[in-house]
């Protein structure tokens, strides 16, 4: 058996069962499923991976082990799909909506799933290739790539956008003040205030300006040393129209005097959509920025997993490494290996392939063109049985969860039964394999064509014109 204080060191990385009750993902799963059957799952999960460890033979047994938050989610995710009988499959997107909770929150493309499989079923799994008999390390493979756009900037990524805020304060400025706008106490997609996330740390939050307006000036008045910090926000969540902001150029004119760290969920890659480029900034714009550090969230607009990435000095890196709870906001496999084929993606010049691009770059000419066939089909096939018009509106949109200021105008096919349910006809939509999701307003089902292929478009008919 393992050494005893060895095995403990082991245990001692589980997270608890109160720390994981806390967390937004765990309190989402207990709210659809009730709180006793998730935590009976999440006991069962925890006194397995503690098991794992009592019965190490070695260490080597238990040192490639995951113990992230990311895990424990996802195990007990997999286990409640597995009780509630629902299977992975397919599905057709019609809703106009590129990131949304109701249809499971991201897609991904084809291409990059293909290799998803292949990297979990094939010989190259990203730890070892078989075919060479080598040894692959995921986060050197992920390095080797990543450094070719960062240049000198070292990178770590952790599970989500709030562990990598608490982790830059808590390993680099737990003694200092932390200084932030007054509006910029916004709610992570995690559901977590940004204050409530500096409070939990030893740093002495100070909140500068007013709810309105705020003044470089009012920042100089706080700064007592250079150890001290100021956050710069430009996220989605905090577009508050009409209110004074500070722009980035003058806090880097503070840098002699104060550490800065750029916050953004606004950042692409590369992508030919203007669209995107209109809402977004560039990561080459953002790293040119004189900031000390910058935590991004590149799953809204560059198409990778939900992870945060914080982009620092090698020193930086190293502190936060070194902190104690740096292993608990790893981020997991999947989604270091959706990150790494997104990056390659990007690398070999596909990025047009990635969903988010793919979603803005079909022109209304193009919509239009695949809306009339359509329209002309379904009118041969179904037209004796429905309503169907061409409507114009606000239908394209970022994120169900974002303000109308990130909806686009598009062409939206309208279908009304003229004597069967809608409602009836939706849920059979949905359950259907592969699921085909739209809208229902006012009687009628509402699609949007300009997230799909052809291939995709002739299910749909192929559906209507039986069940309709």
């Amino acid at each position: 058996m393992m050494d005893f204080n060895m095995a403990q060191s082991y245990i001692s990385k589980i997270p608890s069962l109160e720390d994981l009750r806390e967390t937004y993902q765990i309190k989402d799963l207990s709210l659809k499923y009730s709180s006793e059957i998730v935590e009976e799952y999440l006991k069962n999960i925890i006194e397995k991976r503690h098991n794992e460890i009592v019965k190490a033979r070695k260490e080597e047994d238990v040192e490639k082990l995951d113990f992230s938050f990311d895990y424990y989610i996802n195990k007990v995710k997999k286990e409640l799909v597995v009780e509630k009988g629902r299977p992975i499959k397919k599905v057709i997107n019609c809703m106009g909506t590129v990131y949304s909770k109701y249809i499971g929150d991201r897609f991904y493309s084809i291409e990059t799933l293909e290799n998803f499989n292949k990297v979990f079923g094939g010989y190259n799994n990203l730890e070892l290739d078989e075919e060479k008999s080598e040894k692959i390390s995921l986060d050197l493979e992920i390095e080797k790539l990543f450094s070719q756009i960062l240049g000198d900037k070292k990178f770590l990524l952790v599970n989500n956008m709030s562990s990598a805020i608490y982790l830059v304060v808590d390993s680099i400025y737990k003694n200092s003040n932390v200084l932030m706008n007054m509006r910029d106490n916004f709610y992570l997609s995690e559901g977590i205030g940004f204050r409530d996330i500096i409070e939990k740390t030893e740093a002495n939050l100070k909140m500068i300006g007013y709810i309105n307006r705020v003044e470089i000036e009012d920042y100089k008045k706080e700064i007592t040393k250079k150890e001290d910090l100021i956050i710069y926000t430009d996220i989605f969540e905090n577009n508050i129209k009409g209110n004074k902001k500070i722009i980035p150029e003058e806090i880097e004119k503070l840098n002699k005097i104060v550490n800065s760290l750029y916050l953004s969920n606004k950042i692409y890659l590369q992508t030919n959509s203007e669209k995107l480029k209109n809402i977004g900034k560039s990561l080459d714009e953002i790293l040119a920025k004189d900031f000390d550090s910058y935590i991004l969230d590149l799953s809204k607009l560059a198409g990778m997993p939900n992870i945060g990435v914080i982009i620092a000095s090698e020193k930086k890196i190293k502190k936060m490494k070194e902190n104690h709870i740096s292993v608990m906001t790893s981020t997991n496999k999947e989604n270091k290996v959706l990150f790494y084929l997104t990056l390659k993606m990007y690398l070999d010049k596909k990025y047009n392939n990635i969903y988010i691009n793919k979603s803005f770059l079909i022109t209304e000419e193009q919509l239009k063109e695949k809306n009339r066939r359509f329209v002309r089909i379904l009118e041969r096939e179904i037209g004796d049985r429905a309503e169907i018009n061409l409507i114009d509106g606000s239908y394209l949109t970022l994120s169900d969860e974002l303000e109308e200021g990130y909806n686009f105008e598009t062409e939206l096919i309208y279908i009304k039964p003229l004597e069967q349910n809608v409602e009836k006809i939706e849920k059979k939509m949905r359950l259907n394999d592969p699921s085909i999701l739209c809208w229902m307003n006012d009687g009628a089902l509402l699609f949007n064509l300009g997230l799909i292929k052809e291939e995709e478009e002739n299910i749909i008919i192929e559906f209507l014109s039986k069940k309709l």
